[in-house]
């Protein structure tokens, strides 16, 4: 994740997810016609956008990362703890569906279950947050998401 605030709509948000989007209106394309659609998981032309249409979204809020590296005792190290605001974490490099948790003790019992790490082996985490699901109202007229009062 890059640093700051990322978006995702919320119905793409699954087992595994597309990468989250600098801000809501980054997931408008346009299909061949020129029309907007909001983009797909897969970054395709996906669901076609009418003026006022209410989509949700969930802002992941990053707090940093870590390096985990796996002693020869069969430990491991932290580079960085967990921040307090984090809510979550996950081992990044293709396993976060297999290492999402709540704290770093349940993520690195996930790894342990998911890689079969050995001494000397690292991997990257990612610590973070989710707010929402938060309503935009698609604006035709910029080709852009505004946010909705709750």
């Amino acid at each position: 994740m890059s640093d700051g605030e990322e978006w995702i709509p919320f119905d793409y948000c699954e087992e595994t997810s597309p990468a989250p989007r600098s801000s809501p209106s980054a997931w408008v394309v346009e299909n061949d016609a020129g029309h907007p659609c909001l983009a797909d998981e897969f970054e395709d032309v996906g669901t076609a956008l009418t003026d006022g249409q209410q989509i949700k979204f969930l802002q992941v809020v990053d707090h940093g990362g870590a390096v985990i590296v796996f002693n020869p005792d069969g430990s491991a190290s932290l580079s960085t703890p967990m921040p307090e605001a984090a809510e979550h974490c996950c081992v990044m490099d293709g396993l976060q569906a297999d290492t999402m948790a709540d704290d770093t003790d349940t993520m690195l019992a996930n790894l342990r279950e998911a890689a079969g790490p050995n001494p000397g082996d690292e991997f990257t985490v990612s610590y973070y947050s989710i707010v929402g699901p938060l309503p935009f109202r698609f604006d035709a007229a910029t080709r852009a998401f505004v946010q909705v009062a709750s």
